[in-house]
């Protein structure tokens, strides 16, 4: 097993502030003391690189690998934290800017120190929404279902993703707010600029208030050692013009990048990779393997997405790549670099009896350290990019045997499919529950362990079950009496091996948050004036609704182009249409619309319009009227309207195809009352006829007609 790893520095690049992140002449380093970050010996353990590191600012918070939620949420800071990453990441970001300025409020987000491959999906609040033309153009967000975001031109968003030198964002260096050079060179970036219509509609435009914006990002491009020679790399746009850098979910790739990269990451020279790419390109193929689907199909093997910032220590950010393919990091005889992914390899070094000096085992794990389940979160992407948990994986066998469940959580944000995260946690669960545990002393022969993730062991003085074991080996020591020293667990292939259809598990489930759903445009079905006074009145409007629901309403006088709005109103119980009221509206010929209000605020598109005179009191017309032969006769049949002016309803006859316009009364004024049944006989010679009936207030002021109603008189 390898050993220490020497010189590794720790290279502590200092947060930016706002005013700084942009200017064109790049990040303004804090100073840090010549010496201040030195080396410490650092011990590769199984999936880990262990590394212990002081620094003269060690007094700074050093936070872990950010969660998901850290990663997509946007932040106003001071200093922010730099933050880059791999694969494809939902990103926030640090404010740049945050203006307003008359009706435009301006944003811009500092996402992704270095260069990126692309920005994917646009996300405002939890919501994905669409970019007219794409994220590259500087687009408009493509209006809701719920009428949101207005009519294609309310919230313009614009993307960078981080050249070298960058184009600035025009809408604001063309203004005062920032200067032309506030380019953010090396920084993937978006700005968002809203822009607000009416006050009175600013919850339909916004129903969530401003919105907040976060973008699916494809991260850092990486090296494929696969696809030919590295290259000479002097900045992030060599690497998008070589054929042999790509974007790409292979954590080895990333790794490797991250080991190598002088500005996001620790930037080791190649020349400590070179000599053992091979290992790199191996466990790269590994990771590519198809695994097959439960559901049908296949995926890779392994695959990583994820950030970190560059505060946190490189041994955090190692063994978070690491854990994403049970990786094992080492280094050879020579100082170089070697990797291998998740994946049973026969031992190639033995150790006989010949030269073991003591072995000391045990055939058990003790309750305190037992575990036998865990609780399996990762990132889904089918629920936004958020850390939701899966299917425990649980080893039923060691639970029947104990008789409890022991219980530890494993978190895997850098994952993101459930296949992956419930094969790493049967992996894991094998090396928790490993049956045999020990030390193992030998002579110098066990130095051929020296790099080297698993041995055999072949003692057969020992015990039957030590005659021929493979193990997995913890950190060798060399002792003063020239014996070295190899901790071990117990290795079972069978750790490594996959049913999908037994053991892939049900997964998280589905996103079950409702889509926006559209509102549905309602039809005036009349409108009526009341209160009528000296250039005022209010409008009862009739609406095919349900009782309870909420309409807003907007009306000019004819021949005007200015709308004024009334405040939204419920409509109540009421035959045949429910309705509802309005405030005071100009007692004028007026144009009239209404809109549907959905509980959240938002607006349906609205209605066709509808001309009144408001300067009349007038009842709406009757409704389900029948005319029936009664031999010599027609019985004429209606119900009165509810409205409140109503007295009297007026039947007219015409011979049928005639209209209305030849009709005569034949009924006189029928007094009734309000939403009642009503009917007449119509005593006439035999022929075929239409009917209509009007409602009448009780100074004869007529609704439209009703009808017709047609019947054939015998």
């Amino acid at each position: 097993m390898p050993q220490a790893i020497p010189a590794i520095i720790a290279t502590v690049k200092a947060a930016y502030t706002a005013a700084q992140a942009f200017v064109a002449s790049g990040l303004t380093a804090v100073g840090v003391p010549a010496g201040a970050a030195a080396a410490a010996a650092a011990v590769i353990v199984d999936t880990t690189i262990q590394l212990a590191i002081g620094t003269a600012i060690g007094a700074i918070s050093r936070p872990s690998i950010p969660d998901p939620e850290f990663a997509r949420t946007n932040k106003k800071q001071a200093i922010p934290e730099r933050v880059s990453g791999y694969g494809r990441v939902r990103l926030g970001g640090a404010y740049m800017l945050y203006e307003a300025q008359d009706k435009l409020a301006f944003n811009v987000f500092a996402a992704h120190d270095g260069m990126i491959d692309a920005w994917e999906t646009l996300y405002l609040n939890d919501y994905v929404e669409t970019v007219i033309g794409g994220l590259a153009t500087g687009g408009f967000v493509q209006r809701g279902a719920d009428r949101r975001y207005g009519p294609n031109d309310m919230v313009q968003i614009h993307t960078r993703v981080g050249h070298p030198t960058e184009t600035r964002y025009a809408p604001i260096t063309d203004t005062s707010i920032w200067p032309t050079n506030a380019r953010g060179d090396g920084i993937a970036s978006f700005m968002m600029v809203a822009r607000s219509h009416k006050t009175s509609e600013f919850l339909i435009d916004y129903p969530n208030g401003l919105p907040q914006p976060s973008i699916v990002g494809r991260l850092q491009l990486c090296w494929n050692p696969r696809l030919g020679p590295r290259g000479v790399i002097t900045d992030d746009d060599d690497k998008r013009a070589s054929a042999t850098w790509e974007w790409t979910l292979n954590p080895p790739l990333q790794l490797l990048d991250y080991m190598t990269n002088p500005e996001t990451g620790m930037g080791f020279p190649i020349s400590r990779f070179l000599p053992r790419i091979d290992t790199w390109i191996e466990a790269a193929n590994v990771c590519d393997e198809a695994v097959d689907l439960k559901a049908g199909g296949t995926i890779p093997r392994y695959q990583a997405s994820g950030v970190y910032l560059h505060s946190t220590p490189p041994a955090d950010v190692i063994r978070t790549m690491l854990s994403t393919f049970d990786g094992w990091l080492a280094q050879d005889s020579s100082g170089v670099y070697i990797v291998q992914a998740g994946k049973y390899y026969p031992p190639t070094v033995t150790i006989t009896d010949e030269h073991i000096i003591s072995l000391d085992r045990q055939f058990y794990i003790e309750d305190e350290r037992a575990v036998n389940e865990y609780t399996v979160s990762f990132t889904d992407p089918a629920f936004d990019y958020t850390e939701v948990e899966t299917t425990p994986y649980r080893n039923q066998a060691d639970i029947d045997i104990r008789g409890e469940v022991r219980t530890e959580k494993l978190s895997m944000p850098w994952v993101t499919n459930n296949s992956q995260a419930q094969r790493l946690a049967k992996i894991a669960m094998h090396k928790a529950v490993a049956p045999i545990s020990g030390t193992l002393v030998t002579t110098l022969d066990g130095l051929r362990a020296y790099s080297e993730r698993r041995i055999r062991i072949q003692s057969p003085s020992d015990s039957v079950v030590m005659a021929d074991i493979v193990v997995d080996i913890l950190p060798i020591t060399i002792n003063s009496d020239m014996s070295v020293t190899i901790p071990f667990r117990s290795c079972d292939p069978d750790g490594y091996e996959w049913d999908a259809d037994t053991e892939e598990g049900d997964g998280a489930g589905d996103d079950t948050r409702p889509d926006l759903e559209p509102v549905s445009v309602p039809d005036i079905e009349n409108i009526e004036a009341f209160d009528i006074d000296v250039g005022s009145a209010r409008l009862r409007i009739f609406v095919d609704g349900e009782i309870g629901s909420s309409y807003s309403t907007q009306w000019r006088i004819v021949g005007t182009s200015v709308w004024s709005t009334a405040v939204s109103q419920e409509l109540v119980a009421d035959t045949p249409f429910p309705y509802f009221e309005t405030g005071l509206v100009s007692a004028s010929s007026l144009e009239v619309q209404i809109a549907a209000v959905t509980p959240s605020g938002a607006l349906s598109d609205w209605s066709d319009i509808v001309t009144i005179d408001a300067s009349v009191s007038v009842p709406s017309p009757p409704t389900s009227l029948t005319a029936n032969d009664d031999v010599g006769a027609a019985i004429i049949a209606w119900s009165n309207p509810t409205s409140p002016v109503f007295a009297q309803s007026r039947v007219y006859r015409a011979t049928t195809g005639g209209g209305f316009g030849i009709a005569i009364d034949v009924s006189g004024a029928i007094s009734g009352a309000i939403g009642t049944l009503d009917s007449f006989t119509d005593v006439v010679a035999p022929g075929n006829y239409d009917y209509w009936v009007a409602a009448e207030t009780a100074a004869s002021v007529s609704s439209g007609p009703a009808g017709p109603a047609s019947v054939t008189v015998t």
